[in-house]
């Protein structure tokens, strides 16, 4: 596609490890389209862990399913008022809920891109975008990518961004200093929101003893569920 596109909204709704593994496609296009401005449609609780991303233009937080039908419903209609106001050229969507379908027919994008899921092939979903890909690659990141294959990049960005502001940093030194850990230690999360996605004690315990002996201090960052 030979325009450049100035405006785009990339639609991620699902858990803070889902929205990490999205940045690569947000490098990408920010590496082929430097001029335009990247907006991102996530859940509320999510904003965050992108919200220091300096590729981003503007968050747009959306109520996730434990919210009231009342809440949900005015929420929504609220951002299809402010994000038809942005005037995107681009949408590219990575979430199969219903709700974007929806969503996207009332932005009026020249070009509407979704990866192609099995169980959204009803007339309504193929019909509220101009491409539809099919999930391809060999990783989560691989996959989220080949979406951008209808816009023929030059160049695409394989790694991860996880961006922190200063103040953030500061403190999280002195916390380490208040434990005493130094500077060459390793972070390890050995729960996970889901318990069939939790490896096994033992084995977290062998990778643990493994980095003490190669002189590695390990933190461990375990959250109540």
């Amino acid at each position: 596609m030979d325009k450049p596109f100035r405006r785009i909204l990339l639609i991620k709704m699902r858990f803070h490890g889902d929205m990490l593994l999205t940045t690569p496609v947000i490098s990408s296009l920010k590496k082929n389209y430097p001029d335009a401005k990247i907006d991102v449609l996530l859940y509320q609780d999510t904003i965050p862990i992108l919200s220091e991303n300096p590729e981003i233009n503007a968050l747009y937080g959306i109520k996730n399913k434990k919210a009231k039908a009342a809440e949900k419903i005015a929420n929504f209609f609220h951002l299809i008022k402010v994000l038809r106001a942005n005037k995107y050229d681009l949408i590219v969507n990575l979430t199969d809920q219903w709700m974007v379908a929806i969503l996207v027919r009332l932005l009026n994008a020249r070009v509407k891109i979704s990866q192609d899921y099995h169980h959204r092939q009803a007339a309504f979903w193929r019909n509220s975008f101009t491409h539809l890909v099919p999930l391809q690659g060999g990783n989560v990141v691989e996959s989220n990518l080949s979406v951008l294959s209808p816009l023929g990049l030059e160049s695409l960005v394989k790694q991860t961004t996880m961006s922190y502001p200063p103040a953030s940093w500061k403190r999280m030194r002195r916390e380490l200093d208040h434990a005493g850990v130094g500077q060459n230690y390793v972070v390890i999360q050995p729960t996970a929101r889901q318990i069939f996605k939790c490896w096994d004690n033992a084995k977290f315990s062998a990778v643990i003893d493994a980095l003490h002996a190669r002189g590695y201090e390990v933190v461990s960052d375990v959250r109540p569920r």
